[in-house]
């Protein structure tokens, strides 16, 4: 009898708490911005016969269920705890790697081999509209692939091997193969709870840039780089929130060029940095304040008289500031959110380094580079 009224308590706990989760979403003000995983979160829908009818609100309302439940991030914290204690090293699409390394699982299955076929003719079409002289293609290989013996057993990724080698084939010497010297850096090059590279990581890539287009390769410590935090936790860690994890100490370049004007969506400032970023969560945006389709750094002491155009993502962020003394003018282009014309840009910079500049497994998803053709 006693069992049986224990296993009934504690039934009537579970179905309570749930109940009273679920009536708060109704009840309480709800979240519009998550911190933790910076993003906006999704709103309880208005009723809408039509909507109902066609299925829309009732996906609304799953999705605004799974954001706003009643003190969600706790909720994920006490799921991760629970399924490492079962032994699992995968949770929520990420891997639970050696040294306090997370890795974003990405399979084969969740990419599309026409996608990656259609980027890389269109990389190539890029090349031949540019000039293979004045063109480089610099993938960034994911953590996974670099730091193998941090990932845990029995652990897939996507074939990264078969992108790169439809890439050398297209692209010949415009491909720029960094992931050997990456995986023989003698510092750390990724964050450990982020997809990002850390400063060291994207300094030893610009060396590799800056040696095949023939630019002076500046020693690591000739760029002053400073400590701006020490307590960065990268997007990773947001999909876990795991209770103890591996911080990470974010570096910034401030050894730059005085006299800066960067332009980010047309408002100008004199510096690439917004500090206040620091503060937040998301400290990887003290980088321009984030992700903008349109960013340009002029610095008029530059050595070279000429402008690098960037089409990027956000590893570029942390890659640019090595570069900034070379060039009169970097123009950075991320797709996502520029949709004036590329042609444009090329043309009224016709002498123009070209660098794009990608990690592997979004280059591999990205639907937006059609644009590189207007």
């Amino acid at each position: 009898m006693k069992k049986q009224i224990l296993q009934l308590t504690f039934v009537a706990v579970f179905l309570g708490s749930l109940l009273a989760a679920g009536m708060c979403i109704f009840l309480l003000p709800q979240r519009k911005f998550s911190e933790n995983e910076n993003r906006y979160l999704a709103q309880l829908p208005s009723w809408n016969k039509s909507d109902i009818c066609k299925g829309n609100m009732q996906k609304d309302l799953e999705e605004a269920v799974n954001d706003q439940f009643y003190q969600r991030d706790e909720w994920m914290a006490l799921s991760t705890k629970l399924e490492k204690l079962w032994g699992k090293n995968l949770i929520h699409g990420v891997y639970m790697g050696k040294e306090g390394y997370y890795f974003q699982q990405e399979l084969d299955s969740q990419l599309s081999e026409k996608r990656i076929d259609l980027n890389v003719q269109i990389l190539e079409r890029l090349k031949e509209t540019v000039g293979e002289e004045r063109f480089t293609a610099l993938l960034v290989p994911s953590p996974g692939q670099v730091l193998k013996k941090q990932m845990p057993k029995w652990s897939v990724l996507y074939d990264a091997e078969g992108v790169k080698r439809k890439l050398k084939n297209n692209l010949g010497t415009s491909y720029l193969e960094v992931q050997a010297s990456l995986e023989e850096a003698d510092k750390e090059v990724y964050f450990h709870t982020d997809h990002h590279w850390n400063l060291y990581g994207a300094y030893v890539a610009y060396g590799q840039y800056a040696q095949k287009i023939g630019l002076p390769v500046d020693s690591y410590a000739s760029f002053a780089p400073r400590l701006a935090s020490d307590s960065f936790l990268g997007t990773l860690y947001s999909k876990v929130l795991e209770g103890n994890p591996k911080k990470d100490d974010l570096y910034l370049v401030t050894a730059l060029p005085k006299n800066l004007r960067v332009t980010v969506n047309k408002k100008h400032y004199k510096s690439i940095y917004q500090m206040k970023q620091l503060e937040k969560k998301d400290k990887y945006a003290v980088y321009f304040g984030g992700n903008y389709g349109y960013v340009s750094i002029e610095n008029p002491k530059a050595k070279k008289k000429e402008t690098l155009v960037i089409v990027k993502d956000s590893f570029a962020h942390s890659f640019v500031p090595f570069l900034i003394k070379d060039y009169q003018k970097i123009i950075l282009l991320d797709l996502r959110y520029y949709n004036g014309p590329v042609s444009k840009i090329l043309e009224d910079n016709p002498k123009s380094q070209v660098l794009f500049l990608m990690e592997m497994s979004n280059f591999a998803k990205e639907e937006n580079l059609y644009k590189l053709l207007h």
